[in-house]
Order: C-alpha cells, then sequence, then structure tokens
C-alpha cells in the first residue's frame, strides 16, 4: 500500500476542480448540479475511464457531494490570513491484483487523517477502479476546522509511511518499500509483483500471447535501448528491467525464443498514429517556416510604405516653409497645419490597409489541426471505398 501525497494550488477553485475529478462529474459543470451521489453510489465513470466507487462526505453537513464540495470551498475562504494552500489531496493507491472492502478503506482513511492531525476537517473521498490497481483519492479542505486555522501537517511523507506499514500488516497486503525517493518504493513493489507474475510471460509461445499475457497482469514489455522493459500500464513511467524480472524474459533471450520483437494490437495502432502526427508536424513545421518567410515580406514592404509616406510629407513642409508669402507666418502656420492633419489621417488609412494585408495573409495561410487533418483523411479515404464500390456494382 503507497500513500502518494498530491501538493495542489491554492484557493476554493483548487478544491472543487478536485472534487470535480474525484467524483467523476463534468467539466465545468457547477458542483451544486453533480449527480446526488451518496456513500453508496456505485458506477460513476471519470474523464479517465476509471469507474468511480464509495464516494463519501466527513464533516460536511451536506449529504450530496456537489454541495458539500462547495461547503468545503465556503469554509476555506473563511481564511483570508494564510497564503499557504488550503487543500490537501493524497492518494492510497493498492498493488495491481489487491483490494480493500469500503469498510477496509474507511478503517484507511481514518488512520491517515488522524496521523495528519485532520480530523476535524471536512474531507470528500472516493475509490477509482481501474483494470490495473485500486485506489482511493481524499481531498481535505485543510481550513474547514472548528477554529478555522490553515492546517499543514509536518513530516507528513514519514507519517503516512509509518502508517501504510501497519496497515499493509494489519489487512495482510504486499509489504511495500516506503523509502521516499525517485520512485524506489514503487519500483521495488512492482518488481517484485513482476517477479510473481513471471511463469505467465515465460509461457507465451509467440509475441501476442506474451503481449496478451502481460496485459492481463496490468503490465506491457517493450525494447528500451539495447534492453527490454516490463513496465505498468497503470503508471508508464513505472517500468524494470526484464532480466531482473527473470533471465529467461531478458532481450537476447525472448528474441531468441521468439522472434524478432513485435508490436502488440494496440501498440501498432499507437505507432501508426504517432507517425501521422509525426508527418503532421513536419508539415506544419514547414508550413511555420514558410509564413515566416512571407510575414518577413510582407513587413518589409509595409515599413518602406511607411518611410515613404513619412517622406512625401516630409517634404511638402519643407516646401512649405520655403514659400515667400503676404503674411507668410500666419499662412505658413495654418498652412503646416492643414499637411499636418492630411498626414496623420494617411498614416492611419495606411495602418488600416496593412492591418487588412495581415489578416488576409493569415487566412489564406491557415493550417489546420491535427484533429481536422485525421478527419479529413478519414473522410478521403471514405470517398475512395465508395468509389471502389461503385465501380465493382
Amino acid at each position: 500500500m503507497i500513500c502518494e501525497i498530491i501538493r495542489e494550488p491554492k484557493g476554493a477553485k483548487g478544491i472543487i476542480n478536485l472534487g470535480r475529478y474525484v467524483v467523476g462529474a463534468e467539466r465545468g459543470s457547477d458542483p451544486a448540479s453533480w449527480d446526488r451521489l451518496t456513500s453508496y453510489v456505485l458506477g460513476v465513470e471519470n474523464e479517465k475511464g476509471e469507474i468511480v466507487a464509495d464516494v463519501r462526505t466527513t464533516n460536511c453537513q451536506a449529504s450530496e457531494i456537489g454541495l458539500a464540495v462547495k461547503e468545503m470551498a465556503i469554509a476555506n475562504d473563511q481564511n483570508v490570513i494564510t497564503k499557504a494552500s488550503k487543500a490537501y489531496h493524497f492518494v492510497i493507491s493498492l498493488v495491481p491484483g489487491e483490494s480493500l472492502t469500503p469498510a477496509q478503506f474507511k478503517v484507511a482513511e481514518q488512520r491517515y487523517i488522524n496521523a495528519l492531525g485532520m480530523e476535524g476537517c471536512k474531507r470528500i473521498s472516493a475509490t477509482h477502479l481501474s483494470k490495473e490497481h485500486m485506489h482511493r483519492h481524499v481531498v481535505v479542505a485543510t481550513a474547514s476546522g472548528r477554529d478555522g486555522k490553515n492546517i499543514r501537517p509536518k513530516h507528513d511523507y514519514a507519517k503516512v509511511a509509518l502508517v501504510s506499514q501497519e496497515l499493509e500488516k494489519q489487512f495482510g497486503l504486499t509489504i511495500v518499500n516506503h523509502e521516499r525517493g525517485t520512485g524506489r518504493a514503487m519500483r521495488d513493489t512492482f518488481l517484485a509483483y513482476a517477479r510473481d507474475r513471471a511463469d505467465d510471460l515465460k509461457a507465451a509461445k509467440t509475441w501476442a500471447e506474451l503481449h496478451n499475457a502481460a496485459g492481463e497482469h496490468g503490465m506491457y514489455v517493450k525494447p528500451r535501448g539495447a534492453g527490454m522493459v516490463i513496465g505498468s500500464l497503470a503508471n508508464r513511467m513505472l517500468n524494470v528491467r526484464a532480466s531482473k524480472v527473470d533471465p529467461e524474459l531478458s532481450f537476447k533471450a525472448i528474441t531468441d525464443r521468439l522472434g524478432a520483437f513485435e508490436l502488440d494490437g494496440q501498440a501498432r495502432e499507437g505507432q501508426q498514429y504517432s507517425d501521422a502526427f509525426a508527418d503532421y508536424k513536419a508539415k506544419r513545421k514547414a508550413h511555420k517556416q514558410g509564413m515566416a518567410s512571407k510575414i518577413k515580406d510582407l513587413r518589409t514592404k509595409q515599413v518602406a510604405e511607411v518611410a515613404e509616406l513619412a517622406e512625401f510629407y516630409r517634404k511638402r513642409v519643407e516646401n512649405e516653409l520655403k514659400l515667400q508669402l503676404p503674411h507668410q507666418k500666419q499662412a505658413r502656420r495654418l498652412n503646416v497645419g492643414i499637411i499636418v492633419k492630411q498626414r496623420e489621417a494617411a498614416h492611419r488609412k495606411l495602418r488600416e490597409d496593412h492591418l487588412r494585408e495581415r489578416r488576409a495573409l493569415s487566412a489564406e495561410n491557415s493550417f489546420p489541426t491535427f484533429a481536422q487533418t485525421v478527419a479529413a483523411q478519414e473522410h478521403e479515404r471514405e470517398d475512395a471505398r465508395e468509389r471502389t464500390m461503385e465501380r465493382h456494382a
């Protein structure tokens, strides 16, 4: 069991956004309009495709989750002194393949809250069920206690690590290395998990069977550098060398047995998508370079036009000042004033013309988004299929 502390932004907006994610509510919606979720509601799916279950509110007067989140935000807003974040978010994660009942999660959650000294704060929590592993999110409004002070626990990593060790023994969970560092705890746990399932991977007779076996256990297999790695589908940054899992899964051993590496079906689709996006980026880069050249040429032309107009009116003023007229001072003053007004009007009109030219250049050389490009290609393929069917009809 791992308790991951996630630092959150300041303000009530952070609490509302966290609540929206935790309970799987729609983006942009007012919390008061969220579904009337209670502690026994199951089956709500969030934006990551995870099932949200066992949604709970604690220390809130409102039993409906949306109103409880607004209540937490309002309570936090009462503290206008602190500049620190008033949201505390942690995730209780289990090793892939393990699970806890709602009652056990409730006990675990309360133990962490007690260790952090947040018993009196309002909070919401929910369990997320994914294909890879079960985890529970807990969001605390840290300035919502009776005294209104903002609780920011000290040495929180050490405190939750100690609680995790106790809960692992109490619930019979996999013993995890809780050493805080660059992912060492998670890697050690995942390595042990992969070793326990190495026999299923070694039994594969084709690359497709190997990918399927790995996927069933929430893992993936792929080359990296000169070797092979086994990673977690739940956390793409978490992987270990295949040779450390089992020598028979090393790159040389497995390619000698199964032949050259082959991507699984989903990875092939992802690779095709990646190739299409790489091609799109290359074309977009070329388009940007071409646009930069056109913009530079247009800017050079417009700067020259501004300079030409300025020179034209400078000469007009200069010639006016050379004229010998009766009452010349007053006449020159009037004539120069007229020329200045004409110059300002001419420059204003030139600026408007230049703006229209720049907008026209942008409109004529617009570049589609990647989504538009994919949609256009799919439309072309559909048209081609229809024409083929018409010819063979």
